[in-house]
């Protein structure tokens, strides 16, 4: 089963057309199974993240000069940041910024299972985003069936094969996206089973490198 923290839920805004949320889930370079390949400028404010290294993550743009992001992204293994504040780059609309901050939720330790440990930090941008409108704060409480949006950078990969050291990664210029519904809500995490199931029922999942991205 996989979970991202309620807050994040709750703190990503997504236009509802019909009730989305999303989910957090990071860690190096692959991206959304069962997915479908798009240009990136269907999710604007889905940023690539990482350091002067390369990128490792997925952030959404939620103010001009704020990304958020999936916490276990910029900290060691207990929870404490392991980037300098200034060696973030977030690559939004064409764009490369430093960050001049990186805030870590104080709840978070490095635990990804436990229940009150919010998985989050706040990448503050050397500038502001210009002509991207930043995705709202998502304020209601999630329900069992609401469907996801799932958007991310990281390797693509299949329901039947999953993702490995060898899975390619989309084209320069698009993001892959999915959906998938919600199975269950905890005080902090939304929670859902991937079912790899085929036609219309296809769901899609996220994977490495899809951390921190918009679950809308």
């Amino acid at each position: 089963m996989h979970k991202l923290p309620l807050a994040i839920a709750t703190i990503l805004a997504v236009l509802l057309t019909a009730p989305r949320i999303r989910a957090l889930e990071l860690t190096v370079d692959s991206r959304i199974v069962d997915g479908t390949n798009v240009a990136i400028a269907q999710f604007p404010t889905v940023a690539e993240v990482g350091d002067t290294s390369g990128t490792t993550c997925t952030g959404t743009l939620i103010s001009p000069r704020h990304v958020l992001c999936a916490g276990h992204c910029v900290t060691d293994d207990n929870g404490v940041l392991s980037w300098g504040k200034t060696n973030g780059r977030i690559k939004l609309g064409n764009q490369t910024y430093s960050t001049t901050d990186i805030i870590v939720h104080p709840t978070y330790n490095g635990g990804l299972e436990e229940e009150g440990i919010l998985d989050l930090a706040i990448l503050v941008l050397d500038r502001p985003v210009p002509n991207i409108t930043p995705t709202m704060l998502y304020r209601k409480v999630p329900v069992v069936g609401q469907i996801l949006t799932l958007a991310g950078f990281g390797a693509v990969g299949t329901g039947a094969t999953g993702v490995n050291d060898n899975s390619p990664f989309p084209a320069a210029g698009t993001i892959e996206f999915g959906t998938t519904p919600i199975d269950l809500v905890t005080g902090t995490f939304v929670k859902w089973n991937f079912d790899n199931v085929p036609g219309a029922g296809k769901e899609s999942n996220t994977a490495p490198g899809d951390s921190g991205g918009r679950y809308c």
